[in-house]
Formats: C-alpha cells, structure tokens, sequence
C-alpha cells in the first residue's frame, strides 16, 4: 500500500505542548466505551479552529491557533500518542489529497486515519447548541459560584444516578443539593443574577466543571455551556426530573456549639483509610467519647483514629451522637464556619450565604 504524500500547503507550526494540553484538557469528555452510537465519542473533533470532545452527558472545547482550517474527526488515542513521542518544540497539521491528517516535526511524519464530520455530528453539534453561542448572549456568573459547587456537591449522592439526588440544581439565584440524608444550599448575592432555568447537573458533569473554574454560562434547550477565562467551552446534559422543594427542612432550633479549630487536621489525617478514596465517596466517623472528638476511618488496608481534645469549647458537644460523614468536605466547610446547631437528629452548618443540615442517625448505604 503505498503511503499518501503531504500536501503542499501553508502549515501551521503549532507548539506542541501548547496543542498537548489542548487535547488533554479536553479527553475528560472522550468516552472510551461510548454506547451512544455517536462513534465520535472516541474521538477529538477538529471544527472551526476548536478542538471538541464529547460524550453523552458532557463535551469540553477549546481554541486552537491553526493557520490551516481543518474540519475532521480523529481516534483520540492515536493523535495524543503521535505528539506525544514527538519531542521537537513544534509541529505542523495537514490534511493530505488522500484524506490522511499528517503530523509532521523535525524529526517524525505521521500519517493518520480521519473522517469528516458528516451528518450525524453536525445535527448533534446543532442540537447542543454550539453554534449558537454568541459573545453577547452569555451570562456572568458570580465570583463565588466554583465555590458554591464545591460545597453543594458533597451532599449529591454518587450513587442514585438518574435521579434528583444524583444533581445539583441551579436556578440563577442559588444551588441545592440532596441525597436524602443531607441537604445544602449556597445563596449567591441578591445583586447577583444570571439566567438559567431549573438546571439539574449530574454529579459527574459538576466534578468535572469545577476543575475549569466557569466564568459565564448560557442555557440553549437541554444543554447548559460554561466558558471560563481561557475560552475554554465547557457543555453538560440537563437531567430531566423534578426536584424537591427542600426549604421546608432548612428549619432547625438550638443554639450554636464551636467545634474545636483542630477537627479539620484530624479530618484531613483520616482520609487516608476511607473506604472510598474518590472525593465524593470518601468516609469517615466522628463521636464524642472521654471529653473529646474521636475522628475514625477504615478500610482493608488498615485503620486510623485521630483524637481532638475539648477544652476550652462551648459545652454541649457530649449529646453530639456518633456520625457518618466525608472528612474533606467537612474540613472544607469547617474553613468556612465552626459554629454547629444540633437539634434531635438533625445538625445544621449555618453561614450568609451556605446551609448544610444533616441527618445524624444516617446509615452506611
């Protein structure tokens, strides 16, 4: 079989690190094992000098410097492996008479296999949204909406997918989130309005959003894209179910306890035996015992308990019942407030604008 030649065209002389990180901020959106019949979801998809990744629930674009406009789809794994064995600074794309995306740098041509976009991806693309996406159209989201996820997305539960405890759901004015066992919400500021309409974001697609830090969004039908200071696109499937109005639980008597400043050390010392070590997952108990928090974690490959002593505390803290809880998330929100109301069998974190109210007699799933 005889090779393809180049053609012999303007080129385009990219940094290859630059395009690297390029394909790699994108590959959270490649799905490896995609049943969705969109073949391109194994894909990198080169469109309008951007390069797009997708999968049934998210897809991820950002720009690339190109002087030649190339319109194609390519195997993700075979483009990231060529340029990463390449180790010369730069290298140029071209798109060869024979169909072949040729790879070239100093030292190493490669010729790859490609398709066009046909059909089928230009209506998903349509379908998305897209190319609908204009400067002007995009709302501003406030300064602290990464932080508000970050917080609401402990109290999604990872493993009711399909369902409202499996989502985040935003509405423009503030966040909520449930598992059925804990429920959060993050007010944003009164003078702080951005448009979307009773979004539910799976958990997944919000672990992944919180990495890119959004700075705008847009609503367009099922889809909801984010664009962060970079010009990276950031797009995510709604869920279509009802979520409950959790307001009427937000309700909680008592007076305040001060967890001692040290808990959040101990909380952070016991991850390492969690039983699930991804960050939603993880798991830690906390009691009170001998006038001190007792903060436990274990797992098959061993056990860990961290002792934080209660002098000079508020009292009251000896009726706090024995807990389930994830450790990071509770460190987080102890960087936030150490102030705790509890109330029978309820706990309720409370600051201006994030409430966290849990169930204390929550049972392992």
């Amino acid at each position: 079989m005889a090779r393809a030649k180049r053609v012999e065209t303007k080129l385009t002389g990219m940094d290859r690190k630059v395009l690297l990180q390029a394909l790699k901020t994108t590959q959270a959106a490649i799905d490896k094992n995609a049943i969705t019949g969109i073949e391109q979801a194994q894909d990198f998809i080169i469109r309008r000098n951007r390069v797009i990744a997708y999968n049934d629930s998210i897809a991820i674009s950002t720009p690339l410097e190109m002087d030649t406009k190339l319109d194609l789809t390519v195997r993700a794994d075979d483009l990231y492996g060529v340029l990463q064995g390449i180790k010369d600074a730069r290298i140029e794309l071209d798109l060869t008479d024979e169909g072949q995306l040729c790879v070239t740098s100093d030292s190493t041509t490669a010729w790859l296999a490609v398709d066009g976009l046909g059909e089928t991806l230009e209506d998903l693309i349509n379908g998305m949204g897209l190319d609908k996406l204009e400067d002007e159209t995009w709302d501003v989201l406030p300064d602290d909406f990464n932080d508000a996820l970050v917080l609401c997305a402990f109290a999604a539960s990872p493993k009711k997918e399909n369902t409202h405890y499996n989502n985040l759901y935003l509405n423009g004015r503030d966040i909520w989130s449930t598992d059925d066992y804990r429920i959060s919400n993050y007010k944003f500021s009164k003078n702080i309005e951005f448009e979307l309409e009773n979004v539910l974001l799976p958990l997944a697609s919000a672990t992944e959003l919180i990495k890119h830090t959004p700075r705008e969004v847009q609503q367009i039908g099922s889809w909801v894209h984010f664009k962060n200071g970079s010009d990276l696109m950031f797009s995510a499937r709604c869920v279509d179910v009802d979520f409950p109005d959790c307001e009427k639980f937000m309700k909680i008597k008592g007076e305040a306890m001060a967890l001692p400043e040290e808990l959040a050390d101990a909380l952070k010392a016991v991850v390492v035996f969690s039983p699930g070590q991804e960050l939603y997952n993880q798991e830690a108990h906390l009691k009170f015992e001998n006038g001190a928090l007792v903060c436990s974690a274990k797992n098959d490959r061993g056990e860990i308990h961290r002792t934080v002593p209660l002098q000079n505390v508020d009292g009251g803290l000896d009726a706090l019942p024995a807990i389930i809880i994830n450790p990071t998330f509770f460190a987080e929100v102890l960087s936030h407030t150490a102030d705790i109301t509890v109330e029978g069998s309820k706990a309720m974190f409370s600051t201006r604008k994030f409430r966290h109210i849990m169930n204390l007699t929550m049972e392992e799933e």
